[in-house]
């Protein structure tokens, strides 16, 4: 029994020692496992913190770097701007190549409208002609449209085509500038005179120097051609003028009377009379067969530096420097010529084809009824003096030029503004002594403009793109 007791208690006490020590391991266990509870946590809010801190920098990187790209972005933005505006200044100046390095820069995403018109004015500019070393003095179209030939400060007379702007040939000869030039009717024959006192008779088709005519003592300033090509007749600045024969050459008559340079002398259509004007302030009709002066109007209290017929030979306009625009009726020829006024500042002009209208050029375009004298119409738009005014053959269109370079397209009938074109800017001396000028092909299909930059520009009078460029340096 003691045994069996004693035996109970050594099982009761090993299963109480038993149970103590699982009871140990289990709470080691547990501690353990608190701990190791505890370290992930630690180390997972480590890697949290890590991670924070990493998110955070890269957000403030992400945030320095967006800020450089927008500054660089700006930056670039910038430089195409500049480059934009020196590649505008090139072409101004007429430095295609310069403006063609400026465009090459522009970076290919930012190009947008403008780098494309800047683009098509430089393919435009391939046609320009290099032509004139010095300033263009004159030109002229062919009846047919075809050509245009010009003269040049530089001694040489050029003839264009004028449909690609090739130069077909330069005529060289003049010892002086070149300072007026015409085109037979036929164009066949091309004649100029120059500051050497000449004036010379040119074969347009060969560019042969036919003849050189002597006999004027001052620059010969202003020529024109009979209508049936065998008459020329030449003013200088020592107040003669002089009538030859196209085909000989031969001297027929001098005009003596006015008592200064000759500024603008013409044929009347029938080529039976001669109109002149002079800084002596003074008109004068001349009969172009036997040389008399059949009429002189002389009391315009200014220089009279443009004249002219209209086609059905009964009116001849004057315009002066006193800034007024006279006009000179003849009814069918009779009578005692009346002198009728346009009002307003004058400072060009031009009459339509049929002799009905006539647009003067002043601050405003106005439009006038030649048989009424009333103003029928203005036309405004420019921001500048109107220095050049042109019809259109056919006498639907009007072409003005302002002292800045606008060239404006009018149509005749509505008045609306067509196109409008833009020069290059001068300088302010150039301005002070020359004018921009305009004129329609014979055809109606080009423009010209010539201006005081040495250049003369071809237009398509439909679209208004520019065709090409006579240029001098």
């Amino acid at each position: 029994m003691a045994l069996l007791l004693l035996a109970g208690i050594i099982g009761t006490s090993w299963q109480a020692v038993v149970a103590t020590h699982e009871h140990n391991r289990a709470v080691k266990a547990e501690r353990e496992q608190s701990r190791a509870r505890e370290e992930a946590d630690n180390a997972r809010q480590a890697e949290a913190e890590q991670r924070h801190i990493a998110e955070v920098k890269t957000t403030e990187a992400i945030a320095a770097r967006k800020q450089a790209d927008e500054r660089a972005e700006l930056l670039r933005r910038s430089l195409y701007a500049n480059t934009i505006a020196s590649a505008q200044n090139a072409y101004s100046s007429s430095k295609f190549e310069r403006m063609k390095s400026f465009l090459d820069e522009c970076s290919a995403d930012l190009r947008g409208w403008e780098w494309d018109y800047l683009s098509s004015l430089y393919d435009q500019s391939l046609l320009t002609l290099d032509g004139h070393t010095d300033t263009i003095k004159c030109l002229a179209f062919s009846a047919d449209g075809k050509r245009i030939v010009s003269g040049s400060d530089d001694h040489t007379i050029k003839l264009w085509d004028a449909a690609t702007g090739e130069n077909i040939m330069t005529l060289d000869g003049h010892e002086g500038w070149v300072t007026s030039i015409a085109f037979s009717t036929d164009g066949k024959r091309i004649v100029s005179g120059s500051s050497d006192s000449t004036v010379k008779i040119w074969d347009a088709i060969n560019g042969e120097n036919l003849r050189t005519l002597h006999g004027h003592d001052g620059w010969v300033s202003s020529i024109a051609i009979s209508p049936d090509g065998r008459r020329i007749v030449s003013g200088d600045w020592d107040a003669a003028l002089i009538i030859w024969d196209m085909e000989s050459g031969d001297e027929l008559q001098t005009l003596l009377g006015h008592e200064d340079r000759i500024t603008s002398i013409a044929f009347s259509p029938d080529g039976k009379r001669i109109i002149s004007a002079s800084r002596d302030n003074a008109m004068k009709l001349w009969d172009a067969r036997t040389g008399e002066n059949t009429l002189t109007q002389g009391n315009h209290g200014s220089v009279v530096h443009a004249v002219g017929f209209t086609a059905n030979r009964q009116w001849i306009v004057l315009g002066s420097s006193d800034d007024k625009l006279k006009v000179w009726g003849e009814a069918k020829g009779e009578g005692t010529p009346i002198l009728r006024w346009y009002g307003g500042a004058y400072s060009s002009s031009a009459i339509s084809r049929d002799g009905r209208r006539i647009v003067s050029g002043g601050a405003t375009l106005k439009v006038w009824d030649m048989a009424t004298g009333e103003n029928t119409s203005k036309l405004p738009g420019h921001n500048h003096l109107v220095t050049s005014l042109a019809f259109s053959v056919d006498g639907s269109q009007i072409i003005s030029g302002d002292a800045e370079g606008t060239i404006k397209v009018w149509d005749a009938a509505t008045d609306d503004n067509l196109l409008t074109l833009y020069l290059p800017p001068i300088s302010s001396q150039s301005y002070m002594f020359n004018r921009k000028s305009v004129m329609f092909s014979p055809d109606g299909t080009r423009i010209v403009t010539a201006s005081d930059v040495r250049t003369a520009r071809i237009w398509d009078a439909a679209s208004g793109s520019q065709l090409f460029v006579l240029l001098g340096h």
